[in-house]
């Protein structure tokens, strides 16, 4: 929405800054004119995700499914079971 008639600036500018911009952690030059909405293009802002929240859940549901199975198959079939008695070896008895 333009504000008293004046058209829309656009969201970033066409032209390069020559030697870099004055305040480097808010890319932005001493003087140049703020975007009206400047708090969603600032840099430090969160960005909009990109997958609706239920295909998020979906996929973290899916991840966590596959970690939890993966530790318990090597849990329970790739650590071999205690032998039922123990092995008596010569240097036991030292």
């Amino acid at each position: 929405m333009a504000i008293h008639n004046s058209p829309m600036s656009p969201g970033k500018t066409c032209h390069p800054k020559a030697g870099g911009p004055w305040d480097i952690q808010m890319r932005r030059n001493f003087g140049d004119m703020m975007h009206e909405r400047e708090d969603m293009h600032f840099m430090w802002g969160p960005d909009a995700p990109h997958v609706p929240p239920s295909t998020a859940l979906n996929h973290f549901a899916i991840a966590l499914t596959g970690f939890v199975t993966s530790g318990l198959l090597f849990r329970y079939a790739l650590v071999p079971d205690r032998p039922p008695f123990p092995v008596n070896t010569p240097s036991m008895a030292l």
